[in-house]
């Protein structure tokens, strides 16, 4: 302790919010030395690499915030983050640090952390790892939003969010767990969230990749993921373990060229698994879909859905649920190609999977290849009529 005092005494670039008075013990209201350390942090002058080959020499202010292990406890307003460059949140794991709010603490349209703007301003090289937000009662944890949601991309510039868990409420409503607008080129990585209407919602961003993405428990989300807009992202390795009724990933708002490698779906209640509404040019490698207890679907083509291609993959149909389809590709959708997708029933082997694929009439361009795990992987083909 007593050598990160004498760093941040001296105007270094570590501010451990013990510094500056937060005590950590879950009780005590640590929101005015917090935000004091992430001032501070902004106000350090970090000096630019004289490496020519190192791609950002641009970094110019900010520094490292620093939580040592403990429970940091949150009150009105908030946390606010500055429009910066290179400032981190840092913790020391989700498990030993958390930032949080009781319930009362926040208003429901309070974030537990936010950006505020006041203007079209860009915020570059933000990282926030080994951390977890949480709030008890619901309401957004995150949010990076300009006023109205009226942005453009490369508002959020090359950001890092890595070993974070966001949790909320449980919630059937419309509130946003984490929400990202206008972002370019940002890294999500070992990211879980729990509670909240939806979970995770990226918002006319481009260029994001999301790793090792999951929900936490059955039913503490009403909607899993939402991709808005933009495109160009890549999905890997998303689980999500069930939604109170909602879909697990949403595709919607014209977004386009995204890739989903390796998504994995408990089922349950979540319906759709995979929804393609408003989307096109989208890639869907080897998902595991589980057709819940429910009349739901796996995955779901709308009206809206161009030029989709799934590659491999498993569906589990444990119940054979009345009105529960595998992959369902509604009037108006054009060009789906599903190949060697597996599609098993436990329960009853001699299930015929045709009773898994329901393709609207005026779909146009679909093709489907499913193979009968249970018996003897006999090969189905599907086709539009048109």
């Amino acid at each position: 302790m007593a050598i990160v005092d004498r760093i941040v005494d001296e105007g270094g670039e570590v501010f451990n919010v013990k510094a500056y008075g937060a005590r950590g013990d879950g009780a005590t209201d640590d929101t005015a030395a917090i935000q004091a350390a992430i001032n501070a942090a902004t106000a350090a002058e970090t000096l630019p690499t004289t490496d020519p080959d190192y791609p950002y020499r641009r970094l110019g202010r900010g520094g490292i915030v620093f939580f040592p292990p403990g429970e940091y406890a949150i009150r009105a307003p908030g946390l606010e983050l500055p429009r910066t460059k290179t400032l981190a949140l840092v913790g020391s794991g989700p498990g030993a640090t958390s930032i949080t709010a009781t319930t009362g603490a926040l208003s429901s349209a309070t974030p537990l952390v936010r950006w505020t703007f006041t203007s079209n301003q860009q915020v570059e090289y933000f990282r926030m790892e080994g951390l977890t937000l949480a709030r008890s009662d619901e309401g957004p944890v995150l949010v990076y939003s300009m006023p109205t949601d009226n942005v453009v991309f490369e508002r959020l510039l090359l950001a890092v969010f890595r070993h974070v868990y966001f949790r909320a409420a449980t919630s059937t409503g419309s509130a946003e767990t984490v929400r990202i607008s206008g972002a370019l080129s940002c890294h999500f990585e070992d990211i879980s969230v729990f509670g909240g209407g939806t979970g995770f919602v990226l918002n006319r961003s481009s260029h994001c990749l999301i790793q090792n993405f999951r929900t936490d428990i059955d039913s503490s989300l009403a909607a899993g993921m939402r991709i808005i807009g933009g495109g160009n992202h890549v999905l890997s390795d998303i689980r999500i373990e069930a939604t109170s009724g909602g879909p697990g990933i949403q595709l919607e708002g014209g977004t386009s060229n995204v890739q989903i490698h390796g998504a994995y779906f408990e089922g349950k209640k979540t319906n759709p698994q995979i929804n393609v509404d408003d989307a096109s040019n989208i890639t869907i490698l080897h998902p595991a879909l589980a057709l819940p207890s429910v009349a739901a679907s796996g995955l779901r083509l709308s009206a809206s859905a161009r030029n989709v291609r799934v590659i491999g993959g498993l569906v589990n149909d444990f119940t054979q649920q009345a009105g529960a389809v595998a992959i369902k590709v509604e009037n108006g959708a054009r060009l789906l190609l599903v190949e060697r997708m597996a599609i098993n029933h436990p329960s009853n082997p001699s299930a015929n999977p045709a009773g898994n694929v329901e393709i609207g009439a005026t779909a146009t361009g679909i093709r489907v290849q499913v193979y009968d795990a249970r018996a003897g992987y006999t090969e189905h083909v599907f086709t539009s009529t048109s």
